[in-house]
């Protein structure tokens, strides 16, 4: 059977870990059945290796993450001579690659529709908790064990590109891994991102606090609870008391935000509020809601690298519809200005051999015919550069000759961002000018009160 494309693909998984055939509970105890059994073992302090649920073609392997954390995952080769893509399949919270979501989507992405797969276990979760002390950080760190399972997979002979499919925490991890993957490049083949979070915090505060018995989530809190219970016990048992007791002074009673602040934070050298921000999936949206609006607001001048216009360029040399991408970011803001440094491509080429070197996007190779990187460097960069050209015409763009060198760019550059602040106020001014107007305010006279007759 030929490939089938990421979307294809999406469209099949749909009716995998959605629609159970058996009563809802029973369905939702079964799925995390895997987990119950592994951790009730750890327990025990007699879990064997286990059984291996996947067919014997499928390989256990350790592999490091970005990070060089060792993580586990079991792969599956077509090793028939033929190239195929691959996909890499990421699970959720207190899940493991073999729940059964999990297993169903990869046993038919390898057997039905022809794809190499990597299934894996993210840090602090199944056989990848046995190797490092790494905790969970509900999406930074999962994104860069992602981008571990893809690069690990891509090395492969048999492989021709890779994807990432993840679910709940995994599609958190897929999505950080797609922002991340523009400085690694790792995601060749695209990701699906099923039943994600947009906020970290919030699913940590949400998991943090019993909801009512009629709440639909309670029976997903419930799961988690038992399962962070016994996660518990597995702690106190293998003298793990820090950990312990951040996750909550009582039995049944978790505390997701203490366990980031106390155990998550110190680990990785960062504050509470980074984890949470890093972990959480961001888009352009979420970025002008967040820091570009707020900024200016408090007084700030905003300088941003490319802003919408590259999204909006990129789509269009891929064939999107024009009116569709702009009416997408209709929402942004109008800039003061615009510098678009045009550059030739011959002086972009060794530029970019000078940096990072092509990468997959960059090159077109996702869309394009061609196999070259250099070539489809080339006509992918040529083709860009007419679709800002005209964009550039289109919204006003101040251009800049950036075929010079560093420093005459930076002067211009330099001489443009100057006349635009020219006529605005020094900060300290300004707050002077709403000083005197809150004083103004105060002085004035008021209304006498009327006497009661």
């Amino acid at each position: 059977m030929a490939g089938k494309s990421v979307r294809e693909m999406g469209e099949m998984l749909r009716e995998i870990p959605f629609r159970p055939r058996r009563p809802y509970l029973l369905a939702l105890a079964d799925a995390y059945a895997p987990d119950f059994s592994r951790i009730s073992m750890d327990l025990a302090g007699s879990r064997p290796e286990g059984p291996h649920p996947y067919p014997d073609i499928f390989e256990k392997v350790v592999f490091p993450s970005l990070d060089d954390t060792p993580l586990v995952g079991v792969l599956g080769l077509h090793r028939d001579g033929v190239r195929r893509p691959g996909v890499v399949f990421c699970h959720g919270f207190h899940g493991s690659k073999n729940k059964n979501y999990i297993m169903e989507a990869a046993l038919k992405a390898f057997s039905e529709w022809d794809y190499n797969v990597l299934a894996l276990d993210l840090r602090d979760f199944g056989e990848s908790r046995d190797l490092s002390h790494a905790p969970s950080t509900g999406g930074w760190k999962e994104g860069q064990d992602v981008l571990g399972a893809c690069r690990f997979l891509g090395q492969k002979d048999e492989v021709t590109s890779v994807a990432a499919v993840g679910y709940s925490l995994g599609a958190s991890a897929v999505l950080n891994a797609a922002h991340q993957d523009e400085l690694y490049s790792y995601i060749t083949g695209g990701v699906l991102a099923w039943s994600g979070f947009a906020s970290m915090e919030a699913i940590m505060s949400r998991f943090s606090r019993r909801p009512p018995l009629s709440d639909p989530f309670f029976p997903y809190y419930a799961v988690f609870v038992v399962l962070t219970e016994m996660r518990r016990l597995e702690m106190l048992r293998r003298g793990k008391e820090e950990a312990l007791a951040s996750l909550g002074d009582r039995p049944f009673s978790p505390d997701f935000r203490r366990y980031v602040r106390e155990v998550v934070a110190p680990h990785y050298g960062t504050s509470e509020e980074a984890i949470y921000a890093l972990s959480s999936p961001r888009n352009f949206a979420d970025r002008l809601e967040r820091e570009i609006i707020p900024a200016l607001r408090a007084g700030f001048i905003m300088l941003t690298d490319r802003y919408i216009y590259s999204i909006i360029a990129r789509a269009l040399v891929r064939g999107t519809d024009p009116a569709w991408i702009r009416g997408l970011f209709s929402f942004a803001l109008v800039p003061d200005i615009v510098f678009y440094l045009q550059a030739d491509v011959s002086n972009l080429v060794p530029r970019v051999l000078n940096a990072r070197g092509f990468d997959y996007w960059e090159s077109g190779l996702d869309f394009l015919p061609g196999r070259d990187y250099y070539d489809n460097f080339v006509e992918y960069q040529r083709r860009l550069l007419a679709q800002f050209d005209a964009i550039a015409d289109e919204y006003g763009f101040h251009r800049i000759d950036a075929n010079r060198s560093m420093h005459e760019v930076f002067k211009d550059l330099q001489r443009g961002i100057q006349n635009v602040i020219a006529d605005m106020k020094p900060a300290q001014e300004l707050a002077q000018l709403n000083e005197g107007i809150r004083n103004a305010a105060r002085k004035e006279p008021k209304e006498p009160k009327k006497k009661r007759a």
